[in-house]
């Protein structure tokens, strides 16, 4: 379908429209980054008296966010004042000199445009309109508002280069000091910690232990990483919440261990005929399972008779051949509590069973449902016995966070990191230093490792440098992380050492 005059005269309005959209683009975004650079300029230079210990990313940060803010009003503006297409045929007619031929053909009515005045009227504005090149009359260029930039932008490279005020150092100091250098890493150690307390890590009931360290660990998080005075309130805090923990895996190691070495000795035990388990009767998976130290099994054995006696499922002969079975099950474990090359806390685990399988067995004859009580509290008993290994698995891993928060922290305060080896054990560092020694000089030994350096002391000289590490020792006391009622004991210990007299 071929071109109607006024889609030609409005083809050209079109390209009128989008020079005038472009040049005011320009116009509005030249003054808003000259705007934004002058704002910068007084940024850079109040900086110093608003926020003294500031980084310097800081500061360039707050000028990008300036530009930024700048830049998108430029572009707010422009299309919020951005030209209708009658503007621009107005203005089309103004700069050709077409005595508003455009803007009526663009405005006439439907029944206008088909008279025979509105084709006429439309077919010379497209005539005058086909002769003209837009890009002549409405050219987009910068007009001399745009030097405001580069001599704005100027005025901000001399002040970030040159403009240094002093203040008092004593402040410019403080402020430093009281600042936090890694509180990012801190805060990151912080969120690592949280997320393993937020694991789902047992199916069943938590223990108590691990119930009260997961409380004391979700306290812990909470505290402002950029305040060096919470830093230290803080570590002082996670010296009980490190020894709980360290207390309980230990526990549970011991557990895992002394339940090892008896489902060892229970083995050891099936191997032997003539301690074997072997008397036919309900309890008859429950003698395998013991035969073959399969304690797991055991549990579940002894929680079915639970449930078969709960329920009076047992006939008068299967009772009697419990009561059998029990008998042996008790007297081959005394036997083995009697041994005393054994751990002593594993002989007592020994009795202890022994003494509650004996209980059970007198009373299946008399009341069953006590009996299937007792069965079930000697599952809890060997279940409490045997150490979880998921609890042990939650607890090392919150141990390790815990002293990689400790060792951020310590960074923050400047204390230097305490170091984790490979394995998650903490302690003093490996290290290995030689040199040669006499034995007729007198030496100190200096340094904080083991191993440390040398130094020769004049024989006149010991004693009086002895005294000052005795007072050394002592005053140290009060800056070391220990806990408040260990504190006296330790002091004294130094201050009475070499004979001195307690202060």
């Amino acid at each position: 379908m071929p071109a109607t005059p006024v889609d030609s005269v409005q083809r050209q309005v079109a390209k009128a429209y989008r020079r005038l959209l472009i040049q005011n683009l320009l116009d509005y975004l030249v003054w808003c980054w000259a705007a934004a650079l002058l704002l910068s300029v007084v940024w850079f230079l109040v900086q110093p008296v608003l926020l003294q210990a500031a980084e310097e990313w800081i500061r360039w940060a707050i000028c990008g966010g300036i530009f930024a803010v700048a830049t998108t009003v430029g572009v707010w503006l422009t299309w919020r004042r951005a030209p209708g297409m009658v503007d621009a045929a107005l203005e089309f007619d103004l700069r050709f000199h077409l005595k508003e031929r455009t803007t009526t053909s663009l405005t006439l009515t439907p029944e206008l445009l088909q008279s025979p005045a509105g084709q006429a009227l439309t077919a010379d504005a497209a005539e005058q309109a086909a002769k003209i090149n837009v890009r002549h009359g409405f050219p987009v260029r910068l007009s001399w508002t745009a030097a405001l930039v580069p001599a704005s932008a100027a005025a901000l490279a001399l002040v970030a280069i040159f403009y240094d005020p002093v203040f008092d150092a004593g402040q410019v100091a403080a402020a430093k000091e009281d600042k936090v250098p890694n509180a990012m890493q801190i805060a990151e150690a912080q969120d690592k910690l949280q997320k393993a307390l937020n694991k789902e890590w047992l199916k069943d009931e938590k223990s108590k232990e691990l119930d009260e360290i997961e409380k004391m660990l979700a306290n812990m998080t909470k505290f402002d990483p950029t305040e060096k005075d919470k830093l230290r309130e803080q570590l002082q805090k996670m010296v009980p919440l490190e020894e709980k923990i360290k207390d309980r895996i230990d526990d549970l190691k011991m557990k895992q261990d002394r339940n090892k070495a008896l489902q060892d000795i229970l083995r050891d035990m099936g191997k032997d005929p003539e301690r074997k388990l072997a008397r036919e009767g309900p309890a008859k998976k429950l003698e395998d399972a013991l035969n073959k130290g399969d304690l797991d099994k055991a549990q579940q054995e002894l929680k079915d008779l639970a449930d078969k006696l709960k329920d009076n499922n047992l006939t008068d002969e299967q009772r009697k051949a419990l009561e059998k079975q029990l008998e042996d099950i008790q007297q081959q474990l005394q036997n083995l509590a009697n041994l005393k090359d054994l751990d002593p806390q594993l002989l007592d685990q020994l009795q202890e069973l022994s003494d509650q399988i004996g209980e059970c067995k007198e009373c299946i004859g008399d009341d069953q449902q006590e009996a299937a009580r007792k069965l079930v509290r000697i599952v809890k008993g060997l279940k409490e016995c045997e150490g979880d290994g998921q609890e042990l698995e939650q607890l090392q891993e919150q141990e390790l966070l815990l002293m990689q928060t400790k060792n951020a922290m310590r960074q923050g305060l400047g204390a230097g990191e305490r170091p984790i080896s490979p394995d998650g054990e903490t302690g003093s560092k490996s290290a290995k230093q030689s040199g040669e020694l006499n034995s007729k000089t007198q030496f100190q030994i200096t340094g904080d490792q083991r191993g440390g350096n040398f130094t020769k002391i004049p024989a006149k000289q010991v004693g009086g440098v002895f005294q000052q590490k005795q007072q050394d020792a002592a005053e140290a006391i009060e800056r070391q992380q220990v806990r408040p009622e260990d504190a006296p004991v330790i002091r004294g210990y130094f201050e009475n050492l070499g004979g001195g007299q307690k202060k």
